[in-house]
């Protein structure tokens, strides 16, 4: 496949011939799985006085990468951050996913949470609860990138 679309000039290039190209080459790096919940858009489970069980809300699910659909990665170094009196870091979290349909991301914004099912050749991710930033990306997407942050304890 040629990067060079048929046009006015030889070098008008195909960014959707590109991006078709890349997406070949990023997915198969995607070996995490993540569900984006929304907790303004809570459910409450059924209460059981007999057990006194249930009752909690449960925050609704918003998207699901399914099983290898999903890199995770830091994206920069932590700050440092106290939360409570207790010592804590804040990191920068990317996630990429792959390309979605224009309704699949419509519902998703910042302030949404992360949880990592599966993190791949790392099963700490899943320890922590990621808070989601930012969901804009590229006109020419080869997949979508969030960006998030999470509080890890300790020094």
């Amino acid at each position: 496949m040629s990067v060079f679309a048929k046009g006015p000039s030889a070098t008008t290039v195909d960014l959707a011939g590109i991006a078709e190209v890349m997406r070949g080459a990023l997915y198969p790096w995607m070996n995490g799985h993540i569900k984006v919940f929304d907790p303004k858009r809570a459910n409450a489970t059924g209460y059981n006085p007999l057990t006194d069980e249930g009752g909690f809300p449960e925050a609704a699910l918003v998207f699901d990468s399914g099983e290898n659909g999903a890199i995770i990665q830091p994206i920069r170094s932590p700050t440092r951050a106290e939360v409570g009196s207790q010592p804590n870091a804040v990191l920068g979290i990317r996630f990429q996913v792959k390309r979605l349909p224009v309704e699949a991301g419509q519902s998703l914004r910042g302030g949404l949470r992360v949880q990592v099912v599966d993190g791949g050749n790392d099963d700490q991710l899943s320890r922590f609860t990621y808070a989601l930033q930012e969901t804009v990306d590229s006109s020419e997407a080869w997949g979508r990138i969030w960006d998030a942050v999470v509080v890890t304890g300790g020094r």
